[in-house]
């Protein structure tokens, strides 16, 4: 189903970082943003009988946002304990696997001291190409470094005012 959002679009532009206009984000039937605009301007083809969500002065922010991350293991290959028969019952258990630690502890620790600023552009890059446009678990010692995806665990929202943009269940 095509749906079109409208609103205050935030859009993702380093360039402008205080860009925000009103205007509409276009999303395909599968999901996918088709054509970002500002102000009246036509919409694409095949979205004539659209359904419209108008969000008034609500923000909208096009892209995914990951809201569950651990940037550190995003560099390493899916890990899967060699022993392991059935499914762990609870997400506290593999860390105490046989393996764990030095398929994933160590490599990710070793990656964020060695080369701190190259694991986040590699992170970032991935999460970018899926999609992914902000992105929380973002570690406090990576803040120093380019941002190309947003930070929601500490974003500045706008001049030089320190706000948070907070998750709630």
């Amino acid at each position: 189903m095509t749906l079109v959002i409208q609103g205050r679009v935030a859009p993702f532009d380093r360039s402008d970082p205080d860009a925000v206009f009103k205007g509409r984000v276009f999303i395909d039937p599968s999901g996918t943003i088709e054509r970002v605009t500002s102000g009246a301007e036509a919409a694409p083809s095949g979205f004539a009988g659209a359904p419209q969500v108008d969000v008034g002065d609500a923000f909208v922010l096009p892209g995914l946002i990951d809201l569950h991350n651990h940037i550190g293991y995003n560099t390493l290959p899916l890990w899967t304990e060699p022993k392991q028969k059935v499914a762990f019952a609870h997400h506290e258990s593999w860390p105490r696997a046989a393996s764990y630690q030095a398929s994933i502890t160590w490599p990710s620790k070793a990656m964020i001291q060695a080369a701190p600023e190259a694991l986040l552009a590699h992170v970032q890059l991935r999460a970018l190409v899926g999609g992914t446009t902000a992105m929380q678990g973002w570690p406090s010692a990576n803040r120093q470094f380019i941002q190309v995806l947003r930070n929601i665990d500490d974003e500045t929202v706008g001049g030089t005012d320190h706000e948070l943009i907070l998750t709630r269940r």
